[in-house]
C-alpha cells in the first residue's frame, strides 16, 4: 500500500514523505489496523486505539492516536485506497462511516483517472521514444535528425548557409 498524501508529523518524516512523493510511501507490514479494511474489504472502527488487539503499534514520534476509522476505497471489488481518519472528538459511527462512504465512489473514480492520465502519458513517451530514437543506442533517429535540421536551416535567416557532415 501507498501513501500518496502527506502524512508526516516532524521534519523526518517529511523529508521522507517529499523523497518518495513520486511514487508514494510504501507500507509492507499490513497485519494492522491500517491494512484491516484492505484485507476485509470492510471498513474499520477503532473506539479504542490503545487497547486494540489489531494495532501493530506506531512510529517513534508518531502523534498519538485515540479513536482510528479506515474505510476502504473500492473499485472492482479490489482495495486502491483506504480513507483512515483519527481522534475524531465525537468518535465514529457506522452512520458517520456510511456518510464518509458515500464519497469513496468518487474518489475511486478520481484515483482511477489518476492512475489512467499516467499510464497514458507514459504510453506517449514510449511512442515519442519509438519514433524518434534508435531502438538500440537510444540516440535521435534518421527522422528526429532531418527534423533538427530542417529546424536550423528555418532559423538560420541571418547568413543562409548551413553545413551538415555525416561520418
Amino acid at each position: 500500500m501507498r501513501a500518496i498524501s502527506d502524512i508526516a508529523w516532524n521534519q523526518e518524516t517529511r523529508e521522507r514523505f517529499e523523497s518518495n512523493k513520486k511514487d508514494g510511501l510504501e507500507f509492507h507490514d499490513l497485519n494492522n489496523l491500517l491494512g484491516e479494511p484492505l484485507k476485509t474489504l470492510e471498513p474499520v472502527i477503532s473506539e479504542d486505539f490503545a487497547d486494540d488487539e489489531r494495532v501493530g503499534g506506531l512510529p517513534n514520534g508518531h502523534p498519538s492516536i485515540y479513536r482510528y476509522c479506515g474505510i476502504p476505497i473500492i473499485s472492482a471489488e479490489k482495495v486502491i485506497g483506504i480513507i483512515g481518519l483519527a481522534n475524531r472528538q465525537q468518535g465514529y459511527s457506522e452512520g458517520f462511516v456510511n456518510t464518509i462512504s458515500s464519497f469513496t465512489l468518487t474518489v475511486a473514480m478520481l484515483i482511477q483517472r489518476d492512475k489512467v492520465f499516467k499510464e497514458r502519458a507514459l504510453y506517449n513517451q514510449r511512442l515519442f521514444e519509438a519514433a524518434h530514437l534508435d531502438e538500440i543506442t537510444q540516440l535521435p533517429n534518421r527522422r528526429s535528425l532531418g527534423a533538427y535540421v530542417d529546424k536550423l536551416i528555418e532559423n538560420d535567416e541571418h547568413t543562409n548557409t548551413f553545413a551538415l557532415c555525416f561520418l
